[in-house]
């Protein structure tokens, strides 16, 4: 009599038992498949990412580069066959990644990095746009130091945010074109910013001392 209402309880409990690990295990293995998903996005955002920044660096740089020279001499000559410095490099467009990048898959850090990238290339087009207003010929200094330091930027940004992507997803450090971590060439782009911004401290300098000389004539007078 004891014996059929114990195995009467067990066999329910047992049942219940068994139903309680099949949701658990079921449970774990979707969430071991949804972990496994994410992983695969990420990896794969990560290097449409890599490649929209890799080619962003290459552009960036190639302004850089860009004197307005050709063949050595100015590369703009007008209808009266005057010489003017003119650019060789047409500026890239912000960089646009894939819309369909699942974003909430890469570490928000990183998320805010990649995307504020753009908005960064919007200001630096922006100062170049108003340095015309103060840019005169025939060597047009604002207009190509604002483009150079500029875009010297964004290409230190783009390599050492993709250095940072690829450290993070343990992705070989190696852009199509230049070395992510050649010492030459983010020596090349921070000596670029270094000398235009001396230039530029320089001719601040001379401004202030032609004006203050303009004050001491006007007051002698």
């Amino acid at each position: 009599m004891i014996q059929a209402i114990i195995s009467s309880l067990i066999a329910p409990a047992t049942g219940l038992l068994g139903v309680y690990l099949g949701g658990v295990i079921a449970t774990k293995r979707e969430e071991a498949a949804f972990i496994r998903q994410q992983k695969n996005n990420a990896e794969y955002a990560v290097i449409r990412i890599l490649c929209v920044l890799d080619e962003y660096a290459e552009k960036c740089t190639d302004v850089v580069c860009d004197d307005g020279t050709s063949c050595g001499r100015p590369a703009g000559r007008t209808s009266s066959g005057e010489e003017f410095y003119e650019p060789q490099v047409k500026c890239p467009e912000p960089p646009v990644f894939p819309s369909d990048i699942e974003w909430k898959s890469i570490p928000n850090n990183l998320t805010y990095k990649i995307l504020m990238l753009p908005v960064k290339a919007r200001d630096v087009n922006r100062d170049i746009l108003m340095s015309s207003e103060h840019s005169f010929p025939p060597r047009y200094e604002a207009i190509f130091d604002a483009r150079m330091e500029g875009y010297a930027k964004l290409a230190l940004s783009a390599l050492e945010l993709a250095k940072e992507i690829r450290g993070n997803f343990k992705y070989p450090q190696e852009s199509t074109r230049f070395n992510a971590l050649s010492d030459d060439h983010r020596a090349f782009l921070n000596n670029k910013v270094k000398e235009i911004q001396m230039r530029q401290g320089e001719s601040e300098v001379d401004r202030s001392d032609s004006a203050r000389n303009s004050e001491v004539q006007e007051t002698n007078q």
